[in-house]
């Protein structure tokens, strides 16, 4: 049991905001409650509001400059220092968070099966029950890719818990790679088919369904339908099942819910790309502490900042012509001074808006204070990456920086050519989004750009808390 106590610290936490589960799961509101509050864990600083998009994740991928930082965690993280204190407490918060959410999930599916009849819409019923399993998905996802083995050439066994219950009477199971992949991939596809013909996104707009009832409306804050189908797509990709990576990547595609986001979106400083956001996260509280994290706004750059060197901004867009860009120009800060007067760092500004400034309610829901977590250029990329067939691959190539007003004027000679541009794009796109650690992970990169040494399976497999209970085989 001593081996189990801590897990039980994760998992056998209701609910935000529950007293007792009984009166919450007795009513459609109170489903849809408990199903809203997943989302707003999802959006606090310890998830995807700063640690696993803005920082500490970031901080692994050697994304940042944290040669004279006072963020401590950030700099344990970059050294992969986990023996240090601050490490530890920054992976157990992750760890944990994540938990929590996911036995948020299990608590709403546990009650629609006991309780499930109040709720006398069945598109509502299969929108919450898909909804669940789509964040439990989305977060065990996560878990795999901080805290499991290499997907490739892993020599390292690592064994993680999939929490399906809440119960403290029936503790989650750890299971190997393959296992854990196999119910990460059950979830998906039940979530896929619980909104596959109920999901109002698939005849209407990622904001309005259409529907009298609003619980419907604003699905791309949501994981709806083809937020689903996308996040198929990463897990397959990270998983090297590239052939069902292009697949459910294609599906989007072939639908278009969402264009890509073009010049059109820096121009009204809607610099996250909303326009393409499948799934985003929208965080009121986000400008409270944007400019303590990324210093947008500021005029000198701070220790406790994260930022980037010239130098580094100059290898970000190495290959890129950088005088048409849209995201050059528009994403980077470069007129701040540093400690010494000098204009050598660059700030980030993706997150930044004008809080001064005059928005419709519906354009700062939707439009600025929001976190990308699916997009549409990153089913480009898979697409882009899986496809076996070159030409296609171009013209994927060609449509995307056209949408980043580049003209191309030569296409790749090979598949690898695309790859290598692509594993590039990941870092400039996705900046301050955690992308790049899971791709440097995916494909085994001993070599991160801007990384001091090699890394290897030490660095890429982040320890579980203390706490936990480790049966590596």
């Amino acid at each position: 049991m001593m081996f189990f106590s801590s897990c039980n610290d994760w998992l056998d936490v209701k609910p935000q905001g529950q007293t007792e589960e009984e009166d919450m799961y007795t009513t459609y509101e109170g489903f849809k409650n408990s199903l809203i509050g997943c989302y707003m864990k999802l959006k606090s600083r310890n998830l995807y509001g700063e640690k696993l998009t803005m920082s500490h994740v970031e901080s692994l991928a050697q994304l940042w400059d944290l040669s004279a930082s006072t963020r401590n965690a950030d700099v344990a993280l970059g050294q992969y220092d986990f023996e240090d204190t601050y490490a530890k407490s920054a992976i157990s918060t992750m760890y944990g968070n994540l938990y929590n959410v996911i036995v948020q999930t299990n608590s709403i599916l546990e009650y629609l099966e006991k309780n499930g009849h109040c709720i006398e819409d069945p598109a509502a019923y299969s929108i919450i029950e898909g909804e669940a399993h789509a964040i439990r998905a989305l977060c065990h996802l996560d878990i795999l890719r901080l805290f499991g083995q290499m997907p490739q050439n892993a020599t390292k066994k690592v064994k993680l818990p999939y929490a399906e219950v809440v119960s403290i009477k029936e503790l989650p199971a750890y299971y190997d790679y393959n296992a854990f992949c196999e119910k990460l991939e059950k979830d998906l596809l039940i979530a896929e088919q619980k909104l596959a013909n109920t999901d109002p996104v698939l005849s209407n707009s990622l904001t309005y369904s259409g529907n009298a009832d609003n619980f419907f409306d604003f699905r791309g804050l949501r994981l709806n339908y083809y937020a689903v189908k996308a996040l198929q797509a990463r897990f397959y990709l990270y998983t090297c099942q590239t052939n069902k990576a292009y697949d459910a990547a294609n599906v989007i595609y072939t639908a278009k819910p969402v264009n890509l986001s073009t010049v059109n979106d820096f121009n009204l400083y809607y610099h996250t790309a909303p326009s393409e956001c499948l799934f985003a996260l929208s965080n009121q509280e986000l400008m409270d502490y944007e400019v303590s994290v990324l210093g947008t706004g500021s005029n000198q750059v701070q220790s406790s900042h994260l930022f980037i060197t010239m130098g580094m901004l100059d290898d970000l867009y190495a290959d890129v012509d950088i005088s048409t860009h849209a995201g050059y120009g528009q994403l980077w800060n470069t007129a701040t001074m540093d400690g010494s007067g000098n204009y050598t760092k660059a700030l980030l500004k993706k997150y930044y808006y004008d809080i001064k400034g005059e928005y419709s309610a519906t354009a700062l829901l939707t439009k600025m204070q929001i976190i990308p977590m699916l997009r549409m250029s990153e089913v480009y990329l898979i697409l882009m990456e899986t496809t076996t067939d070159l030409e296609e691959a171009n013209d994927l190539y060609v449509e995307y920086m056209r949408a980043r007003s580049v003209n191309v004027e030569e296409t790749f000679a090979s598949l690898d050519e695309v790859k290598d541009f692509i594993l590039g794009e990941i870092r400039r796109e996705f900046y301050a989004e955690g992308h790049m650690f899971y791709a440097y992970k995916r494909l085994g990169i001993k070599q991160m750009l801007w990384g001091a040494n090699e890394v290897g399976e030490e660095e890429y497999i982040l320890p579980l808390p203390d706490s936990e209970y480790d049966p590596a085989v």
